[in-house]
């Protein structure tokens, strides 16, 4: 019980840091969140393949760790390149819950299609220029699902084991009830208002990143 109390905690002040203030939370700690959406992508697109649980087997574990270095360090190198790949992920991210949601949960072709939401979201951003738009966007609907998986996993809506298998926040809130969907939807509105509004002409360059992590 003790580390579930500990997971929602966690999941609390996440989603209050991503859902509230995602465009600075995401652009000052970059590199890391780079490394955290690496190893989610490399993860799961080896759990689809190979049609096993996200993270059930070294195979995921260790493209995850390799997909969430070279993301780090691009991150830390190319600064707008780490901006494309960092939202590219957590868009993906959405996506694969949504989808997990819906029933489908592996196989190649899911596998495709959140590579298709990744390569989409990277060039929408360097296509138009949305970076500030869709990160504000994919942050506040990824931090809108972690407020609400504190309370569901309290309430034992959700379980830890059920996280690690699914690798995904979003999937439990949209398939237990459309009351907790509701919810999620009215809390990503809110939070993409509030960064919108406090954080619209927050400026942080390559070389903030690069002082700040020297």
């Amino acid at each position: 019980m003790g580390i579930v109390i500990l997971a929602a905690i966690l999941a609390l002040a996440l989603g209050i840091a991503f859902c509230f203030l995602g465009i600075r939370t995401l652009l000052v700690f970059l590199p890391v969140w780079a490394f955290f959406g690496g190893f989610w992508l490399g993860a799961r697109l080896t759990s689809f393949t190979l049609q096993q649980g996200f993270i059930g087997t070294y195979n995921g574990i260790i493209a995850g760790l390799l997909l969430g270095v070279i993301f780090a360090v691009v991150a830390y190198l190319k600064f707008p390149f780490g901006i494309a790949l960092v939202s590219a992920a957590f868009g993906a991210a959405v996506a694969n819950g949504i989808l997990q949601a819906l029933g489908f949960s592996t196989g190649v072709w899911i596998a495709l299609a959140v590579m298709a939401v990744v390569v989409l979201i990277a060039w929408l951003l360097f296509r138009y220029e949305w970076d500030r738009i869709l990160i504000m966007a994919i942050t506040a609907l990824g931090g809108a699902s972690l407020l609400l998986l504190g309370p569901m996993l309290l309430l034992g809506r959700v379980t830890l084991d059920q996280l690690l298998q699914s690798g995904s926040a979003i999937a439990p809130i949209i398939g237990d009830s459309w009351l907790w969907l509701l919810a999620w939807l009215a809390l990503s509105v809110a939070g993409f208002i509030v960064q919108w509004r406090t954080s619209k002409d927050f400026m942080f360059t390559t070389h903030d990143l690069v002082g700040g992590w020297s």
